[in-house]
């Protein structure tokens, strides 16, 4: 086993994050978003400058509360169309 098979590699650790078809994002151990990847941004529509930095627990409630109201929105177009 070479020296570089005990090491790891950044690089590719950094590959294997971009391109993964899973949201992932790196948090600090008091919740500070530090990193996403591109999957994350596209599921969630985030850019990077609006989301690194804050802290997850905000992000997440900011997500719920965006679903809460657009199923509110669906059940009153439903009421009105009697669907």
């Amino acid at each position: 086993m070479s020296h570089r098979d005990n090491n790891p590699d950044p690089e590719l650790y950094e590959l294997i994050f971009e391109n993964s078809v899973n949201a992932i994002l790196l948090t600090s151990p008091k919740g500070e978003i530090l990193k996403t990847n591109t999957c994350f941004k596209e599921i969630f529509g985030y850019l990077d400058d609006e989301i690194l930095h804050k802290k997850l627990n905000t992000i997440l409630l900011l997500f719920l509360i965006c679903i809460r109201l657009i199923n509110r929105i669906l059940y009153n177009i439903c009421i009105k169309f009697s669907l």
